[in-house]
């Protein structure tokens, strides 16, 4: 499976835990859950089964209830969670900060969990770690953006003449939006200052850009790349 599927599967049996504790109080009413964006197929059947291990039985436990949109697919998050709210659901699992703060700007109310999300306290998903004290929590992959300050600061140790840095960026709208991403530049940026170095982003949105991006790299000679994901090589390039 793939990175974000293991996140999801991980997340799916992590947080249907409390669930449990208060379907043995209640009869076990069914729960009607919705997924934003839908799993894929083979990730939705191992969630179905972690949550048998749990004591809940889809169709008789619980409906899911399927959102028609794709991870990765165009169109408005805040229309897409405006859909998913309209069905009213008993809770909603999302992929991403970005598709948590669709959910949350559609409603206050109906839990959101984040199967994987980036600075969820300095988007405004939540007022912390500690007490998310809203209606979403969830997994972090980044909980604070001095990790990307921490990595110039490896390049610095590992090369301590370096001068110029480039950033391979594929945080980038609209899967990512703009309240994760503008802390992250931010602390890129400072931490660039302090360490003086010349630091240059360049953003990639697809696994079709990396190549035209790595030679704008390549032209601006520098000491050092900070890669923020990996894609894999597509077949017939080299």
């Amino acid at each position: 499976m793939k990175r974000r599927d293991v996140i999801a599967l991980f997340a799916g049996a992590t947080f249907a835990a409390p669930f449990v504790a208060h379907a043995q109080n209640t009869n076990k009413a069914r729960r009607r859950i919705t997924f934003l964006p839908d799993l894929h197929p083979a990730t939705l059947e191992a969630w179905r089964a972690e949550m048998r291990v749990l004591g809940w039985i889809e169709g008789q436990d619980f409906v899911i209830m399927q959102s028609g949109k794709e991870l990765g697919s165009r169109g408005s998050l805040d229309e897409a969670a405006q859909r998913v709210v309209e069905n009213k659901p008993d809770l909603v699992f999302t992929t991403t900060t970005a598709y948590a703060l669709a959910l949350q700007r559609a409603t206050g109310s109906i839990p959101i969990v984040m199967l994987g999300s980036g600075y969820p306290v300095e988007a405004g998903a939540a007022d912390s770690l500690a007490k998310p004290g809203r209606n979403v929590t969830g997994n972090a992959i980044y909980t604070e953006t001095g990790v990307w300050g921490k990595m110039l600061q490896l390049l610095r140790e590992a090369k301590p003449d370096i001068k110029r840095v480039a950033a391979l960026w594929s945080y980038v709208i609209p899967a990512f939006p703009k309240e994760e991403i503008e802390p992250a530049y931010a602390e890129l940026n400072s931490a660039a200052r302090s360490l003086n170095l010349e630091l240059h982003i360049v953003e990639v949105a697809n696994s079709d850009q990396p190549q035209a991006a790595l030679a704008e790299i390549d032209e601006l000679k520098p000491g050092g790349l900070l890669l923020t994901s990996f894609f894999p090589r597509r077949r017939g390039r080299s």
